[in-house]
């Protein structure tokens, strides 16, 4: 009945316009009632007694209801009574005709009646009360819409006090399903502050974020956990803001979210994506020692095997021996290069711009090579969703500095350019060409798929005073 009394009159509206009124009585204030209302707009119907007045109420949808005090078959009040006995006409306005003197008014009010109107009365005293009951089950309908807007919102709809504790002063039903806990121990923190379910590690950082944000005066997003009833962890997003009032005070009005299946679904990803890149590590591994040290020792047992012909040349048989211990002395270097490329985990504990000065650090330690590294902070967190992919794009061209450059000082760099970012590793070593190596080496294969899945655009620039490799990637995942 509320929405429909919300879609069919505004307070932009001339009062009566599209209000439906139903009178109950049959004596001639009533009658006079129903004259004054339709004149001012109201479709005003009238009912001479309580039981068709009753049949018309759940036939039909009203605004208001105007009760005489006294009708053919029942009293005015026991009218009032029946209405309210019916939940769908709760919020429904009622006015109660009452008699001059006695108790009329204060009966008619217990009896459930919203408002009272002494007889006899005049018209503009009508048309008041008339207007008052349209203000009213305006109010009701909008607060009908925001009831039903709150149930059916799939999640936690608040609003708390901007304190410490987040004292909540309207939580809805969906904060149970969330966190174990009925809305009704977080209201006035009866039972519980809705700060003391954050998980301990998370709540300083959600409360320097809410902080950040309102001193800011804009919204705020944040991700953490909660520690439910029954002990188990939650994810849940909430978004939210600031309101200030006319008094000075302010307070919080947002919604929390569970996220814990998207979390979960996220991880099984990354899970899936660490799996991959194993894989796809273990498929190089298996290239390059096919073409690399496989070949190299393969090679050494052919020159150890034809050093027999040469046995009573002991010169001869001294030549072939250490050109044997040079090859395994560079198929050993190769293991140790492919051992510096699989290193994990870099990013388990630590941020884009860490690991890659990690990386160089290794470099300069295991490779005997300077290196310089200079990242924007700002632009490797922006990269942060690619991460992963960016640090082994950035391992696989430290990989072939160390294996291929001879060099003795090694650049990395990151950087915003042209709105994106840009990722360069140059060496002073000997150089080399590459269209020619791009043929035959795996190692530029394998760089440029990364740049590729990347979205990225990949350049090498050679000569003999060293190498320059750029990466141009969009900020945009």
């Amino acid at each position: 009945m509320m929405a429909g009394t919300f879609d069919r009159f505004s307070e932009r509206s001339p009062p009566g316009v599209g209000a439906r009124v139903l009178l109950a009585g049959e004596s001639a204030a009533v009658a006079t009632g129903q004259a004054n209302l339709t004149e001012a707009g109201y479709d005003a119907r009238l009912e001479r007694d309580g039981r068709t007045a009753l049949v018309a109420l759940d036939k039909a949808s009203f605004d208001l209801v105007v009760i005489d005090w006294q009708l053919p078959d029942r009293d005015g009040v026991g009218l009032c009574r029946a209405i309210r006995a019916r939940s769908r006409h709760e919020d429904l306005h009622i006015v109660v005709l009452t008699p001059a003197g006695g108790h009329g008014p204060v009966q008619a009010l217990e009896s459930g009646a919203d408002d009272y109107l002494i007889t006899p009365f005049e018209k503009v005293q009508l048309l008041a009360r008339a207007r008052a009951g349209m203000r009213n089950a305006q109010l009701h309908a909008s607060e009908a819409q925001l009831r039903a807007l709150i149930a059916n919102v799939p999640g936690a709809i608040y609003r708390c006090a901007n304190d410490p504790d987040w004292t909540m002063e309207l939580i809805s039903d969906d904060v149970e399903r969330i966190s174990g806990y009925p809305r009704s121990d977080f209201i006035g923190n009866v039972c519980r502050t809705f700060a003391s379910v954050i998980h301990p590690d998370d709540r300083d950082e959600v409360a320097r974020a809410v902080a950040h944000a309102t001193q800011q005066g804009r919204p705020f997003v944040l991700e953490y956990r909660i520690v439910r009833a029954d002990g188990s962890l939650a994810w849940v997003l909430e978004r939210g803001q600031e309101v200030r009032g006319n008094n000075g005070r302010s307070w919080l009005d947002g919604v929390i979210f569970d996220i814990s299946e998207r979390r979960r679904a996220e991880e099984q990803l990354h899970q899936s994506l660490r799996r991959l890149a194993v894989v796809e590590d273990r498929e190089r591994i298996a290239r390059e020692l096919h073409d690399g040290v496989i070949q190299s020792l393969f090679g050494v047992g052919m020159m150890l095997q034809a050093a027999e012909t040469v046995a009573d040349q002991p010169g001869a048989v001294r030549a072939r021996l250490a050109a044997g211990v040079d090859s395994i002395d560079s198929a050993i270097q190769d293991l140790r290069n492919y051992v510096f490329g699989l290193r994990p985990g870099l990013l388990a504990d630590c941020q884009l711009h860490e690991a890659l000065e990690q990386l160089a650090k290794a470099l300069a330690d295991d490779g005997r090579i300077v290196t310089v590294v200079d990242v924007d902070a700002d632009i490797a967190a922006q990269l942060a969703p690619r991460a992963g992919d960016v640090l082994q794009l950035a391992r696989e061209a430290l990989s072939n500095v160390r294996r291929h450059a001879h060099a003795t000082t090694c650049r990395v760099s990151l950087k915003r350019a042209a709105g994106g970012a840009l990722l360069e590793i140059d060496d002073d070593g000997c150089g080399f060409e590459p269209a020619a190596t791009a043929a035959s080496g795996q190692g530029l294969r394998n760089l440029a798929e990364r740049s590729a899945c990347l979205g990225g655009r990949l350049n090498i620039v050679s000569g003999s005073t060293g190498t320059t490799l750029t990466v141009r990637l969009s900020l945009e995942v």
